[in-house]
């Protein structure tokens, strides 16, 4: 037994590759005897072996066993047995890494067999697991695609699908791995989710709002409410974070363990592993392999992995209980086992969603020719495509005229109601499905042959019109849902308004460059938008707004909301230059309670919706007046005619007669003596010499003629 000493002289030895020795044997006896061999000739002092079980990998091969049956009336069994050696091998050969094995022995700086072995196991499966895929299935695709290319030639809508399939293809058979992505991703995901109390409780309400509207289309909702309480209850009970370990940053882990409630064999085990292999149950199962595969054990990663349980068990308990409740309610309609699984696997893709990669919209699995683009951009965007065609779906069966049964539109017409109803209740008529869209195309109509001066916002002039109805309490309810009781605004967080939109969190700015800006920030994705905050916190930094600047420089939403509550406290809510809008005072314990978690207190998002309205009504008008005020000027000062220019000026003073806003004499009168004025400021060089830059015009000296 080596002594301590020992083991720490042969981790340093072993990471350098000068001091392994590698050898292969085609049995046990002759790697013993070659380790005998070795221990006698060098004096080994610790010797590891490894073994290859690829008997039942070489049957798995690819149409192996028609290569076998096609040689074995013409060659007898040794020479069989070596063609199909040889064929294993070749086989073996064309794989990313040739074997897990070579892969370990290639590495420098092992600690520890076990741990080691792990990560071998996991990079192997991230590098090769679709270079595998592809020649097991690849004979497969084609023929497929072979039987789809003749389904095309039979009319417009099935050449439609063959073509689409058949690019569908190509991209399935390019892989495309960046570690750096992976990582990018990973940060990414933490930031924007990892510990926030917000994301988490909206998340588990996702079987409540769009679950249950889809149950109870099928099964009465009353059936469907009691299905999913009973999931629940067996659920909880199944969903864990244990932590096992000798350190702590060693046993931290989630785990979905049914084996005690439903033992091996059991419908339900077998319900649990079927979706487990079709990747419905636990979709988080990539971030754990990326990071033993990485070899990721410093105390940031594990601190990453522990922030995100919370977001793991509430994904988790959500598929478990809607797969458990779909299960069961299919049993009860007499389906049988397979059935009830297919069943359960597509309430789970239709109303908890598919996230891999291969269920996305081809133009979101690559951008510009690249899938690691598309995966950074298309981040968080998956929901809203599955949202977007759950809608649309039914919403097609429920009106199609063709291709649906009565009873298909009869659910389609429920589901849709069901929706409705959940979204309006939680989110108000503002996070109906597609509300949002649906008021961009009455604003353009609204605003179409309207003034430039009077633009015309569909939210607004719908939230004023309820107000003005219904007084504003009942009018915030309507608008944006029963939570708003609790002065809680959750209509941008769980509604489906905003589903239709391109760039949902498209920031408006002021001027054309800046809004090409917040579009470009908007289409690179989460990661990106992260980047561009953290660029604001550094401008707040500079200006001296150190607690505001934190919120943007911290790359984690827990964070930033903690520390938005705490400035909420001392500082109340501020514009972007410090300036106080809502005193301290005026928050209450309870909101600033749900800033902390991460949720947004009505009073922070009315100042918010109705600062953006009454400043989006003002620039326009004063706009349009500074642009009538300079056409005067400028064509009084020529000696022009003005009279189209006054006939403008007076349809903009019918529409604003406000003082301060209506163009009167005086107004033109000082327009003009500010633009003589300005002229004769200038130097020869057209630089601006008044009183305020008149100390600094020496700088511009070298353009003096």
């Amino acid at each position: 037994t080596a002594t301590a000493a020992e083991l720490k002289q042969i981790d340093k030895m072993r990471t350098d590759e000068a001091h392994y020795i590698a050898r292969g044997h085609r049995s046990r006896r002759e790697a013993r005897l070659s380790e005998r061999e070795l221990r006698s000739t060098l004096g080994v002092a610790r010797s590891n072996r490894a073994e290859e079980h690829i008997g039942r990998e070489v049957a798995t091969i690819p149409d192996l066993a028609k290569v076998e049956a096609y040689i074995a009336a013409d060659l007898p069994v040794g020479v069989r047995t070596q063609v199909k050696e040889m064929m294993a091998q070749m086989y073996f050969d064309m794989l990313p890494d040739h074997s897990a094995l070579k892969r370990q022995m290639k590495r420098e700086g092992v600690h520890g067999e076990d741990t080691d072995m792990r990560r071998v196991f996991a990079a192997s499966s991230i590098s090769g697991a679709h270079h595998i895929s592809r020649l097991k299935y690849a004979n497969d695709l084609s023929s497929a695609m072979v039987d789809v290319r003749k389904d095309g030639r039979l009319g417009e809508t099935q050449r439609m699908l063959s073509n689409e399939l058949a690019k569908r293809t190509v991209l399935a058979m390019e892989a495309e791995h960046h570690p750096i992505v992976d990582r990018v991703m990973q940060a990414s995901y933490f930031s924007h989710l990892g510990m926030s109390p917000a994301f988490i409780l909206t998340n588990l309400t996702q079987v409540p709002m769009i679950t249950a509207p889809w149950l109870g289309a099928r099964h009465g909702f009353a059936n469907a409410s009691q299905a999913l309480a009973s999931a629940f209850t067996d659920t909880a009970q199944l969903v864990k974070a244990t932590y096992e370990g000798k350190g702590w940053k060693d046993g931290w882990r989630a785990e979905f363990d049914w084996t005690s409630k439903f033992p091996e064999g059991t419908n339900e085990d077998k319900l649990f592993r079927d979706l487990l292999d079709r990747n419905l149950l636990d979709i988080t199962m990539e971030h754990d392999l990326t990071a033993v595969a990485e070899m990721r054990s410093t105390k940031l990663d594990t601190a990453i992995k522990i922030a995100n349980l919370p977001v793991r068990v509430s994904e988790t308990m959500n598929r478990a209980v809607t797969g458990l409740a779909t299960y069961r309610l299919g049993r009860a309609n007499n389906m049988t086992h397979e059935q009830a699984v297919d069943y359960a696997a597509k309430a789970l893709s239709e109303t908890q969603l598919n996230y891999s990669g291969l269920n996305s919209a081809r133009h979101m699995q690559s951008v510009l020719g690249s899938k690691a683009l598309a995966r950074l951009m298309m981040q968080f965007r998956k929901y809203q495509q599955g949202m977007v065609y759950l809608v649309a779906k039914n919403a097609y069966d429920a009106f199609a005229t063709s291709g649906a049964t009565a009873e298909e539109k009869r659910i389609a017409r429920r589901t849709l109601a069901g929706l409705f109803g959940t979204t309006g209740i939680m989110a108000g008529a503002l996070g109906l499905p597609f509300a949002g869209t649906v008021g961009f195309v009455v604003g353009l109509v609204g605003g179409a042959g309207g003034d430039a001066d009077e633009p015309f916002d569909t939210e607004v002039e719908f939230r004023n019109f309820l107000t003005d109805m219904l007084g504003a309490d009942t009018a915030a309810v309507l608008a944006k849902g029963l939570p708003t009781l609790l002065d809680l605004d959750l209509s941008k967080r769980v509604g489906l308004g905003d589903i239709g939109s391109p760039l949902p969190f498209l920031r408006q700015g002021r001027t054309g460059t800046e809004q090409v800006g917040n579009v470009l920030v908007a289409s690179a994705g989460a990661s990106m938008a992260t980047v561009a905050s953290i660029y604001d916190g550094m401008s707040y930094l500079a200006d001296g707004q150190y607690r505001k600047a934190g919120e943007k420089i911290v790359p984690i939403k827990a964070a930033q909301n903690l520390l938005r509550g705490w400035r909420y406290t001392d500082d109340g809510l501020t514009n972007v230059n410090g300036e106080v809008v809502v005193p301290a005072e005026k928050f209450s314990v309870w909101d600033i309670t749900l800033r902390s978690m991460g949720f947004q207190p009505m009073r922070e998002a009315e100042y918010y919706a109705a600062n953006q309205a009454v400043e989006g009504a003002k620039r326009a008008a004063q706009d349009v007046r500074s642009r009538l005020l300079r056409k005067f000027a400028q064509a009084r000062i020529r000696g022009e005619d003005t009279a189209g220019i006054d006939a403008d000026i007076a349809e903009f003073n019918t529409r604003h007669p406000e003082k301060g806003v209506r163009i009167d004499v005086s107004s033109k009168v000082r327009a003009i003596a500010a633009r003589r004025k300005l002229a004769q400021e200038r130097d020869e060089a057209g630089v601006k010499s008044d009183r305020a830059t008149r100390p600094f015009v020496a700088e511009g000296r070298f353009a003096a003629p």
